[in-house]
Formats: structure tokens, C-alpha cells, sequence
């Protein structure tokens, strides 16, 4: 089997909670170091799926206003 013509296609952000998962994965991904790798849409969708819409622009605003924002992400998140 060859993979070398696979391609992972990019997924557009065709809502409003998407593009907020987004800004989540930009900060926290920005942050991770070494041992860590980044994490996906997939996984912070599934963190984030508790919340509604409202939930998650004001718990941006919230990590936003902490020290560390993916400090604070994980600890409330936990």
C-alpha cells in the first residue's frame, strides 16, 4: 500500500463553536512543550463538549483573564 499521495484534508470552520475550539487549540497548543504532543480538534472538542456555546466564550474570557491560561484551563477543566 503506498501512502505517499495521502493527504490529511483541513476541515473548515463552518460554526461559531468551531472557531472557538479553535482559539482554545491555538493557546494551549502554543504552550505544550517537548514530551507533549498538540492536541486535535477531535480531543478538545470532546473536553469542551459539556459546554454550550455561551459556556465556552465565557470560560475563554475566564482562562484570558488567568496568569497562565492553560494552567487555568486544565485546573478548571479537572
Amino acid at each position: 500500500m503506498d501512502l505517499s499521495n495521502y493527504k490529511i484534508k483541513k476541515t473548515k470552520i463552518t460554526n461559531e463553536r468551531q472557531m472557538w475550539i479553535g482559539k482554545f487549540l491555538d493557546r494551549i497548543n502554543a504552550e505544550r512543550r517537548h514530551p507533549y504532543k498538540p492536541i486535535t480538534p477531535a480531543r478538545m472538542g470532546m473536553i469542551l463538549s459539556p459546554m454550550n456555546l455561551s459556556q465556552i466564550k465565557a470560560f475563554y474570557g475566564e482562562c484570558n483573564d488567568a496568569r497562565h491560561f492553560s494552567k487555568y484551563f486544565w485546573w478548571k477543566v479537572k
